[in-house]
């Protein structure tokens, strides 16, 4: 059975508006137009068709999940005659060219799936089953950035994920986030006032600085 959420990269309790800027988004990039000699995007765009007129209706959306709780269900009936292994998605190569970028900088990312129909490299987009192509970040914050390879095969609901992190060339940490920087902090700061304590109380001594008790009328 295939899974629509799977297709338009959606969780499962998606409200509408999700649903609706998902399938914008995807049959633009998959729009058969804009790719004409290529069956993958002509098949893409086919199933997110079809996703969208099931979820986008309310009623059919609620029988599709209905059905789908119970092919996905760990009761229910799956083929005998065929090994789960058949059916179970596997990722052969998940990689990147660097461990570290910076902004604009260009990497490139190879991948190889098989037993899987639907690829999605977050968050890069969809993609065939193998390939490999080179990317930018217009933006990057934070230490890293995880990219996340997701091998779904549709007709069973199984999938597999991978994990890559790509770690930001120009991150630096704040002070405040910084334990070690932190403490030293707090070191130097104790030291300053135990020091100013210290020269007070030499001065009072070599000054001859007299602490006198007011006289009572």
């Amino acid at each position: 059975m295939t899974n629509y959420y799977n297709i338009l990269g959606l969780e499962s309790d998606a409200d509408i508006s999700e649903i609706k800027t998902n399938y914008r988004k995807l049959s633009k990039k998959f729009h058969p137009d804009l790719n004409p000699n290529d069956d993958f995007f002509g098949k893409m765009f086919l199933q997110i068709q079809e996703a969208y007129e099931v979820l986008s209706d309310e009623e059919t959306r609620r029988r599709y999940d209905k059905k789908l709780k119970t092919n996905y269900s760990p009761y229910s009936n799956k083929p005998t005659h065929q090994p789960m292994n058949d059916y179970m998605p596997v990722i052969e190569n998940f990689s990147v060219d660097k461990d570290s970028v910076a902004r604009l900088e260009e990497f490139t990312v190879t991948w190889k799936v098989k037993n899987a129909d639907f690829i999605q490299i977050r968050p890069l987009g969809i993609f065939k089953e193998e390939g490999f192509e080179k990317f930018k970040f217009s933006k990057l914050k934070g230490r890293s950035v995880n990219l996340v390879l997701i091998a779904t095969n549709t007709d069973t609901g199984l999938s597999v994920r991978k994990h890559i992190e790509i770690y930001n060339k120009r991150w630096r940490p704040r002070i405040s986030e910084n334990e070690n920087i932190m403490d030293a902090i707090i070191l130097i700061l104790r030291i300053l006032m135990i020091a100013i304590v210290v020269i007070f109380i030499l001065m009072m001594i070599f000054m001859g600085v007299r602490v006198v008790e007011p006289v009572q009328p």
